[in-house]
């Protein structure tokens, strides 16, 4: 085990997360982009939302620095709550906050999977967990975390089961299509109430609810993205970007 802080706040954390991590080791065989929280209002150093810049934007980067051989990212049922057809120019990612902020990053997760197996190969997939009683609630009352939420949501332990797919499965989903943990009542695009609160059922392969121009949003998130590589320096030597 090797232990090293990251701060996906700050840019320069992940930086220097990454010069640490190639100085140990020689290459990453899976990156789990697993970090995320439900609260923002605030803005960071790297003058981005901090929910944003915290589920998304840093792991972007991080996942770029690394060049992992698998890569997992984390989304949400929430993707489905958010229109992007309308981010086809990368400076408007630079702008995501608010309400939207925590749905965004979740389809952005997505988009960047998709993008990464264009860019890549077929070598990235976004999860999503389920409604997980995690600690991501942790500013929720105590009582209810221990009484509505043990009772309807997934456990921590049948909610990593979409990740670890994602890490050991011997191929990725295609292009749209992503693992959630729930049963489902039809084939194609679920309903989200489907995606939520449903039976558990173990890693499902379903299709995402995407832009209809996906491929030309998901290109302006990937030029975004290198954009702020380049703007906060963030070293790019050991990338090849096509």
């Amino acid at each position: 085990v090797f232990v090293h802080p990251l701060d996906l706040s700050s840019l320069q954390s992940v930086k220097d997360f990454c010069g640490v991590v190639k100085k140990q080791f020689k290459h990453i065989d899976v990156l789990v982009c697993n970090a995320g929280r439900n609260t923002s209002g605030d803005i960071t150093a790297d003058g981005l939302d901090l929910l944003w810049q915290t589920n998304f934007v840093s792991h972007a980067v991080l996942s770029l620095q690394m060049q992992p051989q698998r890569l997992v990212m984390l989304s949400s049922v929430m993707h489905h709550f958010v229109n992007l057809e309308a981010m086809v120019e990368p400076e408007s990612w630079r702008h995501i906050a608010g309400t939207k902020a925590y749905s965004t990053s979740k389809l952005a997760s997505v988009l960047w999977a998709n993008e990464w197996n264009r860019q890549f190969g077929d070598s990235a997939v976004a999860v999503n967990p389920g409604a997980v009683n995690s600690d991501i609630w942790r500013d929720l009352p105590t009582v209810l975390r221990r009484t509505v939420f043990e009772w309807i949501y997934l456990t921590n332990a049948q909610g990593c089961q979409t990740a670890l797919q994602g890490v050991l499965a011997s191929s990725v989903p295609p292009l749209g299509m992503y693992w959630q943990p729930y049963w489902q009542p039809r084939q194609g695009v679920p309903f989200p109430v489907f995606e939520m609160l449903g039976p558990f059922a173990g890693p499902q392969c379903t299709p995402c609810r995407l832009p209809r121009n996906e491929k030309d949003v998901s290109a302006s998130l990937w030029s975004f993205i290198r954009q702020a590589v380049a703007e906060f320096d963030v070293t790019t030597k050991c990338v090849h970007i096509s």
